[in-house]
């Protein structure tokens, strides 16, 4: 709802610095088809691995194939469920071994 992402916004520019506020507005912002504002918030906080699923998301639903794959295999070579499932439902999707 539009509340909810409110709440994430407000968080966001009370802890500008908090990698949570900072993943929990980009993911509201995904959600609500706002990709780019979503890669930069999360591009703020790139060098945190729980990051990287969310940046692969907002890629694929960008049409940027390349670096979605790129963030994805990131994500799950740190240990991220997620980040593998969509590695290799990516892969499925354009073929690739």
């Amino acid at each position: 709802s539009k509340e909810f992402r409110e709440v994430f916004d407000i968080a966001v520019r009370l802890y500008p610095e908090s990698d949570i506020a900072i993943m929990n507005s980009a993911a509201a912002d995904i959600e609500g088809k706002n990709l780019d504002a979503a890669i930069d918030r999360l591009n703020k906080i790139e060098r945190n691995p729980k990051a990287w699923n969310n940046l692969g998301v907002a890629y694929i639903l960008k049409g940027n194939t390349e670096k979605a794959l790129d963030y994805f295999a990131k994500a799950a070579d740190s240990g991220s469920i997620d980040g593998k499932k969509n590695l290799e439902t990516l892969q499925k999707a354009i073929n690739i071994k």
